[in-house]
């Protein structure tokens, strides 16, 4: 009994210890690409400045209006606005009104669209690079590629929600070892009638 009770408290404290060290889950993951496979994959390039930054109802959208500046790709007029989601956990980006973007857009039923897994980014070394991508294509481009890829969690690395998770897990560990003493306690009891 006392043996069984000694192998659920050191499970529960092990799984109690894996949960702390367990890095940060992303909501979103994109594979990693190149700033050359990014401008293949999108129908629009361009850079532009965020003018106005809004959420867009109660979708979970953001919208932003840029001033466009350059246009790699695609035919757009010098004033465009592009949804992405709110958060980044769902991929959006996290657009700030008055910041330089070089952003990869696809069509959308409500306009065009982008989100961190195309290469839209305030870097401005890639602007630079679209730039000229687009002179040598033509403004077509014939690489293939993948979205570039969001900053991994280092492992190890632990969130401020690390401690809280142990303790449940401990906790969670320490109730299930009552509840099988007591159960344990009251089987003898049981076959006795």
């Amino acid at each position: 009994m006392r043996r069984a009770l000694l192998v659920m408290m050191l499970a529960g404290g092990i799984a109690g210890g894996m949960l702390a060290r367990a890095p940060v889950a992303w909501g979103c993951s994109c594979i990693a690409s190149t700033p050359p496979a990014d401008y293949a994959n999108a129908e629009f390039v361009f850079a532009g400045t965020a003018t106005v930054v809004e959420r867009s109802g109660a979708g979970g959208h953001v919208v932003a209006t840029f001033a466009l500046e350059e246009i790699f790709k695609g035919h757009l007029p010098r004033s465009v606005r592009v949804r992405t989601e709110a958060q980044g956990t769902a991929c959006g980006v996290s657009f700030i009104a008055g910041t330089m973007y070089t952003v990869f857009a696809v069509p959308a039923e409500d306009g065009i669209t982008t989100n961190i897994c195309t290469g839209t980014t305030d870097d401005p070394s890639v602007r630079a690079r679209m730039r000229d991508l687009a002179a040598v294509e033509g403004g077509a481009a014939g690489i293939q590629g993948a979205p570039v890829a969001a900053p991994p969690t280092a492992l190890g690395e632990s969130s401020a929600r690390s401690g809280p998770i142990a303790a449940a897990g401990a906790l969670l560990a320490l109730a299930s070892a009552g509840l099988l003493w007591r159960w344990r306690a009251r089987l003898p009891q049981a076959e006795a009638r």
